[in-house]
């Protein structure tokens, strides 16, 4: 198996959906490295704030979707254009969850969910 092969299996192994707010979001888990600098990052004077920490793996890890309408993310559309379905694109995920805070809260919630698991069942595959 070549590098690259070896890269998309790896990343495949991190993916999974998640249902938030009537999107099923495709996500690939953060490696447990990238999760560390999310906590340093949002750590000051010795306190961590969980919350940005989770919004910001939330946002970084969606790499696609189903079920975004042009009325999630410009909520003022005439009901004809709003229906439309968006094609995923990386640029409108801030603009999607940052506008839907209730569906960006269910997504990093279940997010830190399935990365515990992923974790936790490495770390037994790791001890067998």
């Amino acid at each position: 198996m070549d590098a690259r092969e070896l890269k998309r299996r790896a990343e495949a192994a991190r993916e999974c959906s998640i249902e938030a707010g009537g999107v099923t979001f495709m996500v690939r888990l953060p490696q447990p490295v990238r999760m560390r600098s999310l906590v340093l990052g949002a750590t000051q004077a010795g306190r961590t704030d969980w919350q940005a920490v989770l919004q910001r793996a939330a946002l970084e890890s969606v790499i696609g979707w189903k079920g975004v309408l042009q009325s999630h993310l410009i909520p003022d559309l005439p009901a004809a254009e709003g229906s439309l379905g968006v094609e995923f694109d990386p640029l409108l995920v801030p603009e999607l969850l940052e506008a839907h805070e209730g569906m960006l809260d269910a997504l990093a919630s279940q997010l830190i969910d399935r990365y515990s698991e992923r974790q936790r069942a490495v770390e037994s595959a790791t001890k067998n």
